[in-house]
């Protein structure tokens, strides 16, 4: 009966050793809510207690829509085997975005997730690891945009013990087409959408904005069911009037024009794209 016993411990203990090396579970990413990590299994050490660190290489800022190589990197000088996880998740937490692998034999995709495959560990290789892949931003209005990620760098002893846990976080935040053109010798004695010309137009519509204070101002553009289409601008302005733009990159129709700053001030007019 023993030797039963240590036979079926024998025919299991595989199944323990390997069975993250073909990717952690999804959500140990240091992400939201839970924020979770790898420590919950690889718990030698606590997060970032190791010499190595785990790192996002890209751009700090992103068009909507676009595509952008992106890379997590992995080191630590007593390293021998590897993995990670990252999801790119926006202010609230939701996932956003999408991402194509570019090392299918290296990585994979399970749900809003990215991750290593078993051949991604690279058993041998030491000091760093690097795993390569496209994110494709979302839609305009987005915002910043959060990679959180989680790196293991592994003793390669085949078991969960000895290994380092680190993790990060990167941010990329949201081009957004900004004014063009500030008048600053006069001064406006109220927060004004001036004028909008031509309207109804074909290609191009201006936008004349009188700034009267210092404001945190956002300008944006939204279709008849109320849904974000474009971002003129956001950030702060100060007293002045701006001149902005729009060349829509949509179908024709009626949409609204839409300011606000942090003062309370709104105004919304009604622009018709004849296209």
């Amino acid at each position: 009966m023993r030797q039963v016993m240590l036979l079926l411990l024998v025919s299991l203990l595989p199944m323990s050793v390997f069975a993250f090396s073909s990717g952690p579970p999804d959500g140990v990413a240091g992400d939201p809510p839970a924020m979770n990590n790898c420590t919950q299994c690889h718990s030698s050490f606590g997060v970032n207690d190791g010499d190595g660190s785990v790192d996002v290489i890209t751009l700090t800022s992103y068009d909507p829509g676009e595509g952008y190589s992106v890379a997590v990197e992995v080191t630590d000088p007593n390293a021998e085997r590897w993995g990670f996880e990252l999801i790119a998740m926006d202010d609230q937490g939701n996932p956003v975005g999408s991402m194509e692998l570019l090392q299918e034999s290296r990585t994979q995709l399970s749900g809003n997730y990215i991750k290593q495959t078993s051949g991604g560990t690279d058993p041998g290789q030491t000091g760093s690891n690097q795993w390569s892949f496209t994110w494709f931003a979302p839609a305009p209005g987005t915002g910043d945009v959060t990679f959180y990620v989680a790196g293991n760098a592994a003793n390669g002893n085949f078991s969960t013990s000895g290994d380092y846990i680190y993790t990060n976080t990167f941010v990329m935040t949201e081009n957004v087409n900004d004014v063009t053109e500030r008048n600053i010798g006069l001064a406006p004695n109220e927060w004004e959408l001036a004028k909008v010309y031509p309207n109804p137009f074909n290609n191009q519509v201006t936008i004349q904005l009188d700034a009267a204070t210092v404001a945190s101002t956002t300008v944006g553009i939204y279709d008849i069911l109320g849904r974000l289409v474009e971002t003129l601008h956001q950030g702060e302005l100060s007293p002045g009037q701006y001149m902005l733009s729009w060349q829509p990159q949509t179908s024709a129709g009626t949409y609204f024009l839409r300011a606000v700053n942090d003062q309370g001030w709104v105004q919304t007019m009604k622009l018709q794209y004849l296209k």
